[in-house]
């Protein structure tokens, strides 16, 4: 009987597959190059804050403990990160090989993110079952 189990778990790292595929294929079709160098300093502070913003609206009225949050933090941190450093790598990449890399960059990216995601939501579930 828990084969239905492992199903949803499989369509839920699908599902998030294809987003994050889809997002990157969006970013990477539709990209046009501002003629600006990348800004990574700027893609961190983003991040920083987005994570910031992520973890109190998540936290807001719970008592949880300072380590849990900072765990959260760290995570959520990580993700908007990468995905915000990636996004301007693309000025670089375009520069070197041209907009059909940047699609396959950006795609994959999308998909490497989903696989986070899903990871970590799929982690959050097994964990509340116990």
């Amino acid at each position: 009987m828990k084969k239905p189990e492992q199903k949803i778990g499989t369509r839920t790292y699908l599902i998030y597959l294809l987003v994050g595929a889809a997002l990157g294929l969006y970013y990477g079709l539709f990209y046009k190059h501002p003629g600006t160098p990348p800004s990574y300093l700027m893609a961190v502070i983003l991040a920083l804050v987005a994570a910031g913003v992520t973890v109190a609206v998540q936290y807001w009225k719970k008592k949880a403990p300072f380590r849990d949050m900072m765990k959260d933090f760290l995570r959520v941190f990580v993700i908007f990160a990468v995905f915000l450093v990636g996004l301007e790598l693309r000025k670089v990449i375009f520069d070197e090989w041209g907009k059909t890399v940047v699609t396959i960059y950006t795609t994959t990216l999308g998909l490497v993110l989903g696989l986070i995601v899903a990871y970590q939501r799929h982690s959050v579930e097994e964990i509340g079952k116990r």
